[in-house]
């Protein structure tokens, strides 16, 4: 693999002068996530990016990537991610995340920056090392029908400029009941009622 040219490490802003592309190593690297989110499954390239580690998180389905010398990290390298598309995996990340540039290698060259989201929220609960297969693909299904609810709560809360369309998107019976819950989704994903945590999101 050849490293893209880049940077180093700092952390990202939008930019009109040259393409970004998110490097995903969570989550987000579900084909059936990205299309609740984005509504299409967007090019990607396989990428790793080094001097990073993906910690499991307690009574989480998705992981922490964090700094580490030693380490590294495989994931998929987004291409042609609109402003609009880039926004709503920021606003979906919150505030335990921070997108920032990073350095990562590729099969095939790219012009632009790498973007990856590092977590910001400390070490507590952080432990092991998480893997796609085994802690995040059993529990796919609730973890989309948690994206489905984020869809349904926070698309009003997306700036105007980036122009998605109001809609409604079918749910399960169980998505529909947690709009009784003043906190929603977010609830769910970071486990705050048991049932959520039972299930690791």
């Amino acid at each position: 693999m050849r490293p893209g040219s880049l940077p180093p490490p700092r952390h990202a802003h939008s930019s009109h002068n040259q393409p970004t592309y998110p490097t995903l190593t969570g989550s987000l690297m579900s084909h059936e996530v990205q299309q609740v989110l984005l509504r299409r499954i967007p090019p990607q390239l396989p990428a790793v990016a080094h001097g990073f580690h993906r910690f499991q998180i307690k009574d989480r389905c998705y992981p922490a990537v964090t700094a580490l010398a030693e380490g590294s990290v495989q994931g998929r390298l987004l291409c042609g991610l609109t402003e609009k598309e880039t926004k709503l995996f920021d606003l979906f990340e919150e505030e335990d995340y921070s997108r920032q540039v990073i350095q990562v290698a590729t099969e095939e060259p790219f012009e632009g920056e790498a973007h990856m989201y590092l977590w910001v929220s400390g070490d507590a609960g952080l432990y092991g090392e998480w893997k796609y297969d085994e802690h995040f693909v059993p529990n796919l299904a609730g973890f989309v029908e948690m994206c489905k609810e984020f869809m349904l709560e926070d698309e009003a809360r997306l700036p105007p400029h980036l122009g998605f369309p109001r809609r409604v998107l079918p749910f399960h019976p169980r998505s529909r009941s947690l709009r009784s819950s003043s906190s929603g989704w977010k609830n769910q994903r970071r486990g705050n009622d048991s049932r959520a945590a039972r299930m690791g999101f």
